[in-house]
């Protein structure tokens, strides 16, 4: 519910409690949610959008095959300067 130049658009993400981290389950997950958008659902593109500074998030995203698509100022965390600066990835089918 912010503008940007991808909105409107479906976005994929994935949170994990610290336990589960660096065992493959968001690039697990996240591919087979990629997959069933873009094959079965048929959507034209699916995006995610992560901090800048959230490479393991970053790194989920290149695995699954995410293209990179440019750096943008996310509106709702202007009053987090760390946050404010995030990256957009786009997958096709």
């Amino acid at each position: 519910d912010y503008e940007a130049p991808f909105t409107p658009c479906v976005d994929i993400g994935w949170r994990l409690k610290q336990s589960a981290w660096n065992k493959g389950y968001a690039t697990e997950g996240a591919k087979a949610c990629l997959n069933y958008g873009l094959h079965e659902l048929r959507l034209e593109n699916i995006l995610a959008i992560a901090t800048k500074s959230n490479l393991p998030s970053i790194n989920v995203m290149k695995k699954i095959g995410m293209n990179y698509l440019y750096d943008f100022a996310h509106p709702k965390l202007m009053n987090s300067p760390d946050l404010t600066t995030c990256v957009a990835y786009e997958a096709r089918p």
